[in-house]
């Protein structure tokens, strides 16, 4: 077996401002496609219906570490590629069959052929995916000896058991298959697992998601010193990693790099693998340091199947549920490290740092608790700074929460913009769904955070109507009598997955409360932050907000897709020409450039100890 250990790369990170220039060019150059991907698995490239002991024979062909290796291989072209995804399938699967490639995508031209005939509704197929990925490495914990060293020279039997994993892995509703979704049972099954899958999939633009999550999660906010539950977010990642929040995000970062700078080509060539020993050692980092580093992502493969296979069965792989992985998204045989997901990998550096204060093992639950409550308003925060930079005070265009908790009695929504006749409503909500929730494992917790989001944001929208229509805000220049029409709008930091299975749900629980039923009040809307901050560069370039919603839900087509799907078929300019949100590309900037500072600072000496280089083993 060949393996390729890789020191960091050189330079340690991307140069910021290249980056951005290549992210922008990227984002110019996508395409649109189907916003709808079906997996396609063994049955419908080969015409032949898998068994589990037909996929654990061809896996059983390989060692745990080839099997890694090739995974982490997998999801680094996926990963590099996301923007070009038919040609991602397409590396990956010469990669895996080699000569056999070309039947394999004879069989998905054959299925896009049918399905066109049969006038079904335009997808994107994909063989190869992340999901699938993440719960095959669950499959090979359970089944295979984690100390066998032997390979197979060839990969495509591993190709072959990733195809079959697609048709067997839990049928596409979890562990309901067939479930009726005319009934309210199935309505239900289908609505979660439409969450769970929106959840997991849901991308974003690094260049606006990484720094977002300094922002929010490794920045102090002085200005917040005097809320009731006020944490120090960077004394609280010191305690809980023994690192600066900055060399917290530059390693994490660090570690990204080797998988993000993969041959395409490399999915067939030996493993691309890490090595704990040489990966920071043309730096001057003692060994505790390096091991602090490397147990942030990291874990023993011993230590990791058996938190598998505690966790799961082959009966019960729990599709949604990527725990173990989430927390350590690299797996070490001794000095050779894996990376089973880059998604999870690159999630540590976003969501990741959300879940670091909710980790029962760092924090008590007084503390847990005080950080989702001052969550609240660091992201309140976040979202008002958003709209500060597009409406500045001289604007008289908006009202932020100090100006509304001073004048409406009871709750009411976080900003107000004014469009002369219309106002814009806006409540932004912190609220995030526990495991429970994401992996369809609980409705009941899933109905808590969506009734939080959605019910209790409309809530306080509703009061604010109503202190508006009595006449509450004449004083800021909001008169009742000349507003013609109110738009209510929530902006969750949740990556929620909003399609018309959601507004359903959304809708019939608002009827059952009695909310959002004046007169002048448009269908309520939903967006994430992600979108929020595209939404930025276009109203900063004269884009109606007021109009764009007005829009959205002049049709239900419309009124029932997310913000972002809507805009982009608009083919609107700020989503569709590779544009960067000033603020964000800007932080991206500085903190690209501190870190490769540090790296700089870090460097041993010439002549203490001789560079790393690739080696061949």
């Amino acid at each position: 077996m060949h393996l390729t250990l890789m020191s960091l790369p050189k330079p340690l990170l991307w140069v910021p401002t290249r980056y951005i220039e290549r992210e922008k060019h990227r984002l110019a150059q996508q395409q649109p496609e189907s916003f709808l991907r079906v997996a396609l698995g063994y049955e419908e490239v080969f015409g032949v219906k898998p068994t589990w002991d037909q996929l654990l024979e061809r896996l059983k062909k390989y060692s745990m570490v080839q099997v890694l290796g090739c995974l982490g291989r997998v999801s680094a072209v996926l990963y590099q590629l996301e923007r070009r995804h038919p040609e991602a399938q397409k590396r990956i699967c010469d990669g895996l069959f080699g000569n056999k490639s070309a039947v394999a995508w004879s069989g998905v031209l054959t299925w896009l052929r049918k399905e066109k005939e049969a006038g079904a509704p335009q997808a994107t197929p994909a063989l190869f995916h992340e999901l699938q990925l993440i719960n095959l490495a669950k499959v090979a914990f359970l089944s295979l000896d984690v100390d066998r060293r032997d390979s197979n020279e060839s990969l495509v039997e591993l190709g072959e058991a990733l195809l079959m994993l697609n048709n067997l892995q839990e049928g596409v509703l979890g562990n309901n298959p067939g479930v009726d979704a005319s009934t309210p049972e199935g309505a239900r099954v289908w609505h979660q697992h439409f969450v769970a899958n929106g959840l997991f999939h849901h991308g974003d633009t690094e260049v606006h998601v990484l720094p977002r999550a300094y922002d929010l999660y490794l920045s102090d906010k002085p200005h917040l010193h005097g809320d009731p539950a006020y944490m120090d977010f960077p004394d609280a990642v010191r305690e809980a990693t023994g690192l600066e929040p900055d060399t917290l995000w530059f390693i994490l970062f660090g570690l990204m790099a080797h998988w993000r700078t993969i041959d395409p080509e490399a999915v067939a060539a030996g493993v691309w693998a890490m090595s704990r020993s040489k990966y920071f050692s043309t730096l001057a980092f003692s060994d505790e340091e390096t091991d602090k580093f490397f147990n942030l992502a990291n874990a023993e493969a011993h230590v990791m199947q058996e938190l598998v296979r505690e966790r799961y069965s082959i009966e019960s792989l729990k599709t949604f549920d990527v725990l173990p992985f989430a927390r350590k998204p690299l797996v070490s045989f001794g000095d050779i490290l894996s990376c089973v997901s880059v998604k999870l990998l690159s999630d540590k550096l976003t969501n990741g740092l959300h879940h670091l204060f909710l980790d029962e093992t760092k924090f008590d639950k007084q503390r847990r608790g005080r950080f989702l409550d001052y969550m609240g308003s660091v992201y309140e925060d976040y979202v008002g700074r958003l709209l500060g930079r597009v409406y500045p005070p001289l604007a008289n265009r908006y009202l932020g929460p100090k100006d509304l908790k001073g004048a409406i009695s009871g709750k009411s929504c976080d900003f107000v913009i004014h469009y002369g006749d219309a106002l814009v409503l806006i409540e932004a909500k912190a609220t995030r769904f526990s495991l429970a929730a994401r992996t369809e494992a609980s409705w009941p917790d899933y109905e808590r955070a969506f009734n939080d989001i959605f019910l209790d944001g409309a809530a306080q929208i509703d009061n604010t109507v109503n202190a508006i229509e009595a006449g509450k805000l004449l004083h800021l220049g909001v008169d009742p009598a000349v507003i013609r029409v109110y738009f209510p709008l929530i902006v969750t930091l949740e990556d929620l997955p909003m399609n018309r299975v959601i507004y359903r749900k959304v809708r019939e629980d608002l009827a059952k409360g009695h909310l959002l039923e004046q007169p002048k009040v448009r269908p309520l809307q939903a967006t994430d932050v992600g979108e929020m901050e595209f939404l930025e560069i276009g109203m900063n370039s004269g884009t109606s907000l007021r109009e764009i919603l007005q829009e959205k839900v002049a049709t239900e087509e419309n009124r029932d897709q997310s913000l972002g799907n809507y805009l982009l078929q608009r083919d609107e300019p700020f989503m569709r020409q590779g544009q960067v949100n000033e603020y964000l590309g800007g932080l991206f900037t500085e903190l690209g450039n501190r870190a490769l500072e540090a790296f700089r600072r870090a460097k041993k000496q010439p002549g203490s100890a001789s560079d790393a280089t690739n080696t061949a083993v």
